[in-house]
């Protein structure tokens, strides 16, 4: 940014735009860089400012008038009638340069309009700035207009016009007479045109039609309008024209009729506790509707009070051009104030004039500038050993920072005392403690006491140097009566289901360091076991059986309780898994569900499972056989690829209900019987016959003795491939006694059998 300072750029300006004049309608672009021709006094560093003329037109008419009538569209600079271009007061140029453009009227009523570009050029550029020589030869003179075109004489001269602004009554106000040179010899009528005149806002100028006093009407307002372009018309009284038409410009002069104003009533800043003096808090803004370019428009800042006054009544000062607050003196420190709260003024006429007020809040932000402190700084407390979890106790700290925030929440770590990992401790949330506890089980006979160093930080490190506050914890650990622990938890023990009762299984023990124990079953689901209550040692009480519903996957599962002699008993628990291995102990089963159903007619065979609740190994291969007369009429086979025994009809049976009894062995020999219900049905017609239960064709063939003739007999009458009737049916003795086929054949037996059966 550099100051130009209020003094006369001057420059040949009056040639161009004398000449200038000799151009078509079309607006003529100049560009116009000024040459500073004065450095004294410069505020940052040596520049230098350029005047050059560039143009590029053709030419139309020309007059020779001497006196030109300009208009600058910057209020910050002025053209006086003789080309001089006057700089008003001391500008800035913020971004190294200001561009404006000059406005010039002839009699006729042309235009041009020339572009100004003042410019920054910084020192090292010195090899390229115009003395007064290079600036001359630099002004670009426009030619002089041909022969072939017209010229005109002007009669009268524009005028420009200053009226302040809110003028006061009576009006009209006379500005002043427009006078034509013809008005001499003739009488002329004048009128007026243009904005403020015929155009809105109407009325405002009027001009005496005989005398040509140019009058306004009304006070006149700048912030609203700042200058009006007025065209004087003068005509004789036939109505014709005596003159080409006259550019008037009246100019509204500023007067100090705004207040300043702040864009806000209260503007809300922040700053670090402890920030340094020059620390920038915020920048406030203000806007005056008056002349910027006159004192009336610039205005300063500055701060009327600070609320509170501590710990300095001047702890902010505001740049009374930028508005920009900042802190002056040291000692911000968020514990004392949290906020301030500023007056601060912004006036007009340098400062001087008239003003306006708003607040300015600033916040003190908080830093870590305040350690946490334990309070108090030694604890000692009792914990009974083996509790997992426990609260130890609540460590205190204070801490002057802002609560709930990273500068508050403390931060804490057991740095002595701690290594075997016992303890472990953790900040709460809302009070900031520091909460202790075991992480697990102490152990009185291991360790009776423990001392702990423990420091508190914040999660954000400090902004001033300060040291770790240190607390110290002494643990003592309290003796209470453990239950016993069996060693191990649980056991396992391999054992053959079919040990004899009261074989020794396992001792099974458990330690406890206090006092004596006894032992007892907690759970044995079966009630197979027993346990010696002083020694721990378990032996068989009944038979085991792997194949027991209590058994899972091999394994039977109980509970061996251990209890002291306390005056409050501690119980412990131990788990005895008895893995069972497997003997051949079962036979095989078929495995068939409800009534087998063959037709007399060729009927297929059919087959059934066989199970063996033994594991691999016992059970199969196995093999089937019939019992008894079964064997005539029926045979079984084995499917040894899927267990399974296959049962066929061996000769054609009339319908009727069998009872066929078939026998299993697994690969021990092992066996047991299945009675299979046969129901044979007749299959000769269109339909298919089946005997219910209860008819008397059913025939019995499990009945050994002489009632298996009787049944035979009726067999051999129904077969047609048995001998002619009345003939000897022979049957071989397969070694089945009557009494082994239960209850209901023990009464048969007595009667028909004797002691060699």
């Amino acid at each position: 940014m550099v100051n130009l300072p209020s003094q006369i750029l001057k420059f040949v300006f009056l040639t161009v735009l004398r000449t200038a004049f000799c151009l078509s309608s079309s607006v003529l672009n100049t560009l116009v860089m000024c040459k500073r021709v004065n450095t004294e006094k410069l505020s940052c560093k040596q520049a230098s400012f350029l005047c050059r003329f560039v143009q590029n037109m053709d030419f139309d008419i020309c007059t020779d008038q001497n006196r030109f009538l300009f208009i600058c569209d910057d209020n910050r600079f002025k053209v006086e009638i003789d080309g001089t271009i006057k700089v008003k007061h001391d500008i800035k140029l913020h971004h190294g340069r200001i561009n404006f453009s000059i406005h010039g009227w002839h009699s006729v009523g042309k235009k041009i309009t020339s572009r100004v570009t003042v410019e920054y050029q910084r020192p090292h550029h010195t090899g390229h700035e115009l003395n007064d020589q290079t600036e001359s030869q630099n002004i670009q003179m426009f030619p002089h207009p041909s022969s072939g075109l017209k010229r005109y004489n002007r009669q009268w001269v524009g005028h420009v016009f200053d009226i302040p602004e809110n003028q006061r009554a009576p009006f009209p106000k006379e500005l002043g007479p427009m006078e034509s040179l013809k008005s001499k010899n003739s009488t002329l009528h004048y009128s007026i045109t243009g904005p403020g005149a015929d155009l809105p806002p109407v009325g405002l100028f009027i001009i005496n039609r005989d005398s040509g006093l140019l009058l306004v009407t009304e006070p006149l307002d700048r912030e609203k309008q700042s200058k009006y372009l007025l065209t004087v018309h003068a005509a004789f009284i036939n109505g014709t024209s005596a003159e080409d038409p006259m550019i008037v410009i009246v100019f509204v002069v500023d007067e100090n009729d705004n207040n300043p104003e702040f864009i806000s009533n209260t503007f809300i800043g922040n700053v670090n506790e402890g920030s340094q003096p020059g620390t920038s808090v915020m920048t406030v803004t203000a806007t005056d509707k008056d002349d910027p370019t006159t004192d009336n428009g610039m205005f300063k800042f500055s701060v009327l009070s600070q609320t509170p006054p501590v710990p300095h009544p001047q702890m902010f000062t505001i740049d009374q051009d930028t508005g920009t607050i900042r802190v002056i003196s040291a000692g911000l420190d968020r514990e004392n104030v949290s906020e301030y709260t500023l007056i601060i003024k912004v006036a007009d006429m340098k400062g001087t004039g008239l003003s306006n007020t708003a607040t300015a809040s600033i916040t003190v932000l908080d830093q870590n500038d305040n350690a946490p402190q334990f309070n108090p700084t030694n604890y000692i407390q009792n914990v009974p050993e083996n509790a997992v979890d426990f609260e130890v106790v609540r460590l205190i700290v204070t801490d002057n920072d802002e609560r709930h925030t990273p500068t508050w929440n403390a931060k804490y770590r057991i740095v002595k005392g701690n290594d075997g990992g016992n303890f472990g401790i953790t900040a709460e949330p809302d009070s900031n403690d520091g909460i202790v506890k075991t992480i697990k089980g102490l152990d009185f006979e291991a360790k009776q006491q423990y001392i702990l160093l423990i420091t508190v930080e914040n999660e954000v490190p400090f902004s001033t140097p300060s040291s770790t506050s240190t607390a110290t914890l002494t643990v003592t650990v309290e003796d209470v009566n453990e239950a016993p622990v069996f060693s191990p938890p649980t056991l396992s023990v391999p054992v053959k289901e079919d040990v004899p009762l009261n074989t020794f299984i396992a001792t099974y023990q458990a330690k406890d360091p206090d006092i004596e124990m006894k032992y007892y079953i907690g759970n044995d689901p079966a009630g197979w076991l027993n346990v010696d209550k002083e020694s721990g040692i378990i032996t068989v009480k009944q038979a085991m059986n792997r194949e027991s519903p209590f058994v899972k996957n091999d394994k039977y599962t109980s509970l061996i309780y251990a209890y002291d002699n306390a005056n409050y008993p501690a119980t412990g628990t131990g788990t005895l898994v008895l893995l069972l291995e497997d003997v051949n102990d079962n036979g095989p089963v078929v495995d068939v569900v409800g009534d087998v159903h063959f037709c007399n007619q060729k009927p297929p065979p059919q087959e059934f499972s066989v199970v063996d609740p033994d594991f691999v190994g016992n059970a199969g291969p196995f093999r089937a056989e019939l019992l008894h007369e079964a064997r005539r009429n029926w045979a079984v086979s084995m499917n040894d690829t899927e267990n399974k025994i296959i049962l066929s009809m061996a000769t054609q049976l009339p319908p009727a209900e069998y009872q066929i009894i078939v026998r299993a062995y697994d690969n021990g020999n092992n066996y047991q019987d299945t009675t299979l219900k046969v129901v044979v049905c007749d299959c000769t017609g269109d339909k298919i016959h089946c005997p219910k239960a209860g008819n008397p064709a059913i025939v019995w063939l499990a009945v050994l003795g002489s009632l298996c003739a009787v049944f035979n007999l009726k067999m051999a009458d129904s077969d047609p491939m048995a001998p002619p009737y009345d003939s000897l049916l022979v049957f071989h003795h397969e070694g089945d006694s009557l009494n082994q086929w239960g209850t209901r054949f023990k009464k048969l037996a007595d009667t028909y059998g004797g002691e060699d059966e």
